[in-house]
């Protein structure tokens, strides 16, 4: 008798613990969505990426449950390491959200990337004190299934050139080895941005130097496009206008620009 009294009483109050249960999930995540992580808990985000080379400072970092299950990360910063004071890359705001089918088989993957207002200062290592200056890169891409990044829109100011992006990554060919050569992968190493900027330190010097022998003035900047495919065979495709260019023996007035690279 008093079993079944008290499945009745659970029974009746069953409504009620259900919706105080609704109402905390949804005070919880609109607490989550408004107010964001307390600093505590982005204090240990930016230490456990610190271990693995990547100095981050994040301002905030809020759920965003109207794009599905996703994050966004306000006021980030990125140095090259601990002591530096001017920040390598920073961004007003990162959107990233998963696949949430991708969760239950315990394999992570991003379903959209967006970058707003991101800004970079690469330093230039032949001349001390000069940077190759990135500014207003904005980014939208959608990653399918299979791990490819393709662009919706990218748009950047290099050194006060304007440039449009399009084109799509295959991210798993630059992460991970093919299935034919596969081997089991060592345990992931930091990562070392000094080293990523010395790899790169001579094309970056080239584009600075080339850019400020120019002179230009802000109506006589190129306009350029570039589409990228970065796959099993890449190429990149670059194409613009060009209202002054000038060589040691000759110059370029409104000219069009269409070069393509393929590795074969």
């Amino acid at each position: 008798m008093s079993r079944k009294l008290t499945i009745r009483r659970v029974g009746n109050h069953l409504p009620t613990i259900i919706l105080v249960g609704f109402l905390f999930f949804s005070i919880t995540l609109g607490w989550l969505s408004v107010v964001g992580l307390p600093d505590s808990l982005l204090r240990k985000i930016e230490a456990a990426a610190a271990e693995q080379g990547l100095h981050l400072k994040v301002g905030e970092l809020h759920l965003e449950p109207t794009k599905g299950l996703a994050v966004q990360a306000n006021d980030i910063s990125l140095y090259v390491d601990a002591a530096e004071q001017q920040p390598l890359l920073k961004a007003d705001s990162v959107t990233a959200s998963l696949h949430i089918g991708s969760l239950f088989s315990g394999d992570v993957k991003l379903k959209t990337l967006r970058i707003d207002k991101a800004a970079a200062d690469i330093p230039v290592t032949d001349t001390p004190g000069k940077h190759l200056e990135l500014s207003n890169f904005s980014l939208s891409a959608e990653i399918d299934r299979r791990n490819n990044l393709h662009l919706t829109s990218a748009a950047l100011n290099l050194q006060g050139i304007a440039l449009r992006l399009s084109g799509s990554v295959e991210l798993s060919r630059l992460l991970t080895k093919s299935p034919a050569t596969a081997e089991p992968a060592p345990p992931a190493e930091p990562v070392n941005i000094s080293d990523q900027l010395a790899q790169y330190a001579t094309y970056t010097d080239k584009v600075y130097h080339t850019i400020e022998e120019q002179h230009w003035c802000p109506h006589e900047t190129p306009l350029l496009r570039a589409e990228l495919k970065l796959d099993e065979t890449p190429y990149v495709t670059l194409t613009g206008e060009v209202p002054r260019y000038d060589f040691d023996i000759f110059h370029i007035r409104d000219a069009r620009l269409n070069i393509c690279y393929k590795d074969n």
